[in-house]
């Protein structure tokens, strides 16, 4: 995790310019807070992470992260606040690409197999 906190810092002070490797980084450490339950970490790189997002205008980095970190606050029992981070997830992602997508080529994924799930 030291590692990835130094991997972060460095893309949080602008010595990371390329979007893979920001991406990257983000997506290991977001996958690390998840696998570990790490919540206040999580938090911390998310706030990062979201004025990162904005400054460079790229949504899709932060629906990625939010993706993440709703799986982290699901891990935790935090309910209400995972809904919110997935549902800003999912309508950052619809930001960004074309939605809905043409007839035939959605995939029902929002139920996830859970009755009384918001389609």
């Amino acid at each position: 995790m030291a590692l990835l906190d130094e991997a972060l810092a460095a893309v949080a002070g602008g010595d990371v310019d390329d979007f893979q490797v920001l991406e990257e980084v983000f997506c290991q450490l977001f996958s690390a807070c998840e696998h570990a339950h790490d919540v206040s970490r999580a938090e911390q790189w998310m706030r990062i992470g979201e004025a990162i997002a904005k400054r460079r205008s790229l949504p899709a980095v932060s629906a990625y992260c939010r993706t993440h970190y709703g799986g982290i606050l699901t891990a935790r029992g935090r309910w209400p606040e995972a809904d919110a981070a997935l549902t800003e997830a999912v309508w950052t992602s619809r930001r960004r690409a074309r939605w809905p997508p043409p007839p035939g080529k959605r995939e029902d994924v929002a139920g996830q197999g859970r009755p009384g799930a918001r389609p």
